[in-house]
């Protein structure tokens, strides 16, 4: 099984070897000099670049075309506001590459027609559903568009969806808790409902059985990031000043997305909830350098864990079971009250969590098992387990379940609210952003000098490598927590050697002469 599950890691590794080919295909070709690399629009001009329509088009000499606003020009270059679909990004052109510029081009409203078009089209592919709120919070309403009476308890609920790391990442969270901070909820909601799946493809049952440092750093260092943004802005943020009750609701919280329900203090299950899957932090690094060093690595990540449970007021040792092979977990309950015990069930009383199955064959769960996430060799908690351990206070499968097992039984409403459509926005642009920037590694990695190619056609085949360089880093600038590695390569890598490359290709370019 370790051997199967290694050969389906391989994939992961292979994505990186996107940078490097960046990088030797760069290597290859000289370059024209841009001036400064472009700012990424979080980063430079104060206008809001996010309700620019495209107006003015650029035709390079080489034919191709790009669409946006011009924002400045000089007696050498342009800097403009290139608009994909729902994509911007700000790039530098030098004059000697454009045979025309084209000013408005574009009618006003065009470029609201033409993405209302892009979201028709995806609609269509993946459709997803919306949960767009009010403007304002000035007079709250339920689901349902009535105004919510004074008085009344308003609930908000966030839905965690689809990919944890990807779809449910920071920026949309932080958006999420802006919202939260108008609307002035009384109950917060974390519905966690994530898709066991890994960069966009389904992880198999069977993954736990190896540690791998990218899972691992997306389970513990993504959830910390996140909770950062949620567990000290309710302590702290005057905005929520008057305590809103905070819960976490699990449906399904798998592999990388099964640490963040832990930093809550109240957690609930669906009665067909599932927790757990993050195995195989003890395999860490294996066969990689000096075997001191790699149990110091994995004792750091563990204590990066448990330090999330015990935020949260749960006994470590549940996530230690989540995650630690040879780690062996019994409970009992005595007095209403649950005893845990580092070993096998020793008198009938006591009930095994989890064995050391990951290591020891012995005690090996089957492939049903695994299939049917019912094994224990790596713990993971149903509704009832959850319960019986005390991790949960109960289960509900809806809100309103969910309201009566809180105690509060009347006179509430589930607010309408903005946090279904910022996560769905976030998901599409960072598909959005994954196909554009596969389409530019492809094309640069296309452009070529013909034979017998000159001074001037070498110049200006740089100088396009350069623009699609340009193009990746400012786009993936803004998407870099999210973009998809195996698609793009590692964007923090990708950017880097983005950098390295340009100034290769300036370099050589210097040092190319006219005959």
């Amino acid at each position: 099984m370790r051997t199967k599950t290694r050969l389906a890691w391989g994939r992961v590794a292979g994505a990186m070897g996107m940078a490097v080919c960046l990088s030797v295909c760069g290597a290859a070709m000289p370059a024209l000099a841009q001036g400064d690399a472009p700012k990424s629009p979080s980063q430079g001009d104060k206008q809001d670049f996010s309700k620019m329509e495209k107006k003015d088009m650029v035709i390079f000499k080489t034919g191709n075309k790009v669409e946006g606003v011009i924002l400045s020009e000089d007696a050498t270059s342009i800097k403009m506001l290139v608009i994909v679909g729902g994509l911007r990004s700000v790039t530098t052109y030098g004059k000697s590459e454009i045979l025309e510029i084209k000013r408005n081009e574009f009618k006003p409203g065009d470029a609201k027609t033409d993405a209302k078009a892009d979201e028709s089209k995806e609609s269509k592919e993946t459709p997803v559903a919306s949960t767009s709120g009010p403007t304002d919070y000035a007079q709250p309403v339920d689901r349902d568009g009535k105004v919510i009476p004074p008085g009344t308890t308003k609930v908000y609920v966030v839905s965690f969806e689809k990919e944890f790391g990807r779809d449910v990442s920071k920026t949309p969270v932080r958006g999420i808790m802006d919202d939260m901070a108008r609307a002035h909820p009384d109950v917060i909601v974390f519905r966690f409902d994530e898709e066991f799946a890994y960069h966009g493809e389904e992880i198999g049952p069977d993954f736990v059985h190896v540690g791998k440092e990218s899972l691992f750093t997306l389970a513990v260092v993504k959830t910390q990031e996140i909770d950062t943004l949620i567990t000290p802005r309710l302590r702290d943020d005057p905005a929520f000043a008057h305590k809103p009750k905070v819960v976490a609701w699990v449906k399904k919280a798998m592999g990388p997305g099964a640490m963040l329900p832990l930093v809550f203090h109240d957690i609930y299950f669906t009665n067909d909830g599932l927790q757990g899957a993050v195995g195989g932090l003890d395999f860490l690094f294996e066969g990689v350098g000096d075997e001191v060093v790699r149990q110091k690595q994995r004792s750091l990540r563990l204590a990066w864990i448990k330090g999330l449970a015990e935020e949260g007021g749960h006994d470590s040792r549940i996530v230690q079971a989540m995650c630690w092979a040879d780690f062996i977990l019994s409970y009992r309950i005595v007095g209403g009250q649950v005893e845990f015990a580092e070993t096998m069930p020793p008198t009938p009383e006591w009930f095994l969590l989890k064995d050391d199955g990951g290591i020891n064959e012995a005690r090996r769960d089957t492939m049903q098992d695994v299939v049917r996430m019912k094994g224990n060799d790596f713990l993971t908690l149903d509704a009832k387990k959850a319960y019986d351990i005390g991790l949960s206070k109960g289960m509900a499968d809806s809100v309103d379940e969910l309201m009566d097992k809180m105690g509060i039984t009347r006179n509430y409403a589930q607010m309408k609210n903005k946090s279904g459509q910022i996560l769905k926005d976030w998901s599409k642009n960072v598909s959005k952003t994954e196909k554009e920037v596969e389409r530019l590694i492809k094309a640069f990695r296309g452009v070529e000098v013909k034979a017998p190619g000159q001074y001037e056609q070498r110049t200006a085949a740089r100088g396009e490598r350069i623009r699609y360089l340009q193009q990746i880093k400012s786009i993936m600038g803004q998407y870099a927590e999210a973009i998809n590695p195996e698609r793009v390569g590692d964007p923090e890598r990708v950017i880097d050697q983005i950098d390295v490359i340009i100034d290769r290709i300036k370099t050589e370019q210097q040092l190319d002469r006219r005959p």
